[in-house]
Order: C-alpha cells, then structure tokens, then sequence
C-alpha cells in the first residue's frame, strides 16, 4: 500500500470511529438527597457549563482540576448564584446557593448533596 493507499484508509478509520472519542462535551447527570434530577453539560475545552434541565438553559463557568469539576452559575432576577462542587472520581457533588460567598457555611445559604454520573451528551430527540 503506498502512502496514497494508507492516507485513504486512515481517512476511511476515522470516518468507522464512535463520536465520543472526538467528543468535548460530557452530560453529568446529578440526583441531589432528596431525589431532585439536574442535567450539566460541561464543556472542558470552554471552561463553560450548561444546566440542561430546565425549560432555558443556564450558562456558567466551569474550573476543572486534578480531582474536581466546580460550576459557577451568576445569579439572575430569577435565580440565586450557584456553585456546584462535583469530585471527579466518587461523583459526588456538594451544592450551594444564595449569596456569592460560597464556602463560607453562612446561614443564608442552602446546601444539598447528592451523586453524578457520567452520560453520553448527546441529544435524544
């Protein structure tokens, strides 16, 4: 096979490859302790987030590192500032909203828990 040959079938290999493989974005699907669903679709390469579960998406920041995902959602006239802590190996998430002082254990904010796992991001209709 020349290089012709082998350039066509690298081309034709890559064509046979599932779409995740080249995939940027990941569907965390999070259930708090109450039994609450929220659907985040992350973008890592963007350093952005999406929350997916509503009728309007809600865009955000996304800080990835080495053993955690944190999304950051400003606050609106219709919803408070989030901050969503989700631990990359356990999927176990820890959410706060209220004021923009998160991690401060104030009063004034709410706090949940609850475990994420990984889906496919891809629509389904």
């Amino acid at each position: 096979m020349g290089c012709k040959g082998l350039r066509e079938f690298t081309i034709f290999l890559l064509f046979l490859l599932p779409s995740e493989i080249f995939a940027t974005e990941l569907l965390l699907h999070c259930t708090n302790d109450r039994g609450l669903e929220i659907y985040f679709l992350l973008n890592p390469e963007r350093n952005t987030v999406e929350r997916v579960d509503k009728e309007s998406s809600i865009s955000g920041e996304l800080k990835v590192s080495e053993n955690f995902y944190v999304l950051s959602f400003k606050g609106t006239e219709t919803s408070y500032p989030i901050r969503v802590a989700v631990n990359r190996y356990s999927g176990n998430f820890e959410w706060e909203h209220g004021n923009d002082e998160f991690g401060q254990l104030s009063m004034e904010n709410v706090f949940q828990v609850g475990v994420c796992e990984k889906e496919k991001a891809e629509n389904k209709f």
